[in-house]
């Protein structure tokens, strides 16, 4: 009898681990969506304004997890998962960086990137010390990125070369660095193989023109 209530108690314990998990909303880190280039999807949004909610626990489903930061009518952000009606999202704008959680019923998702973009040239910036410049060479595009690590020593990192580009998807490759991109409406989604530069040195970002 006492072996059969072990059992039993094992099983329920475990029934509820699974449960919690299940629970548990989806990560909205703002450092995943460079690499989560496959899983991403543009939203316009649809409500005259929306706010952001925080991505810490008990959030985002309460009020006191809204915050100071919102979206307007038309911008368009990037998503990067969907869960009980929320949108794990990423707004650029000018001079700012938001990341957080959306109410899915103020947005709008629009279609996959077009399967061959032509709109790649121009300088793209993520923050204030990195950016990638990619112009036409030829008949075909090159790539050239330079930026300095915050950290106190202040590494840079650089590349420049051919960029290949696939329709809204594109690589650059040498012999240690390689980078991947995609573009999503107004963004240029990076990440790189974090051998582009000194130690702690990443292109890896959202970036505008």
């Amino acid at each position: 009898m006492r072996r059969v209530l072990i059992v039993g108690a094992a099983l329920i314990a475990g029934l509820s681990a699974a449960a919690v998990a299940q629970a548990e909303p989806l990560p909205c880190s703002g450092d995943f969506f460079s690499r989560a280039q496959d899983d991403l999807a543009a939203y316009r949004v649809s409500a005259p304004k929306t706010n952001f909610y925080n991505d810490i626990p008990s959030c985002p489903g309460q009020a006191s997890c809204r915050t100071k930061s919102y979206v307007v009518a038309k911008d368009v952000v990037l998503v990067s998962g969907v869960d009980d009606g929320w949108a794990c999202a990423v707004f650029v704008g000018k001079t700012s960086f938001t990341h957080g959680w959306l109410r899915v019923s103020d947005l709008a998702k629009l279609p996959p990137p077009a399967a061959k973009p032509t709109n790649w040239a121009g300088t793209w910036f993520f923050g204030e010390e990195t950016q990638i410049t990619i112009s036409r060479d030829g008949n075909g595009l090159r790539a050239s990125g330079d930026t300095t690590s915050p950290r106190p020593s202040h590494p840079t990192g650089g590349f420049d070369g051919v960029l290949a580009a696939d329709g809204p998807r594109a690589r650059y490759s040498d012999d240690i660095c390689v980078v991947r991109f995609r573009r999503f409406d107004r963004y240029l989604i990076v990440d790189d193989n974090d051998r582009c530069g000194g130690m702690g040195v990443s292109f890896d970002g959202v970036y505008t023109r």
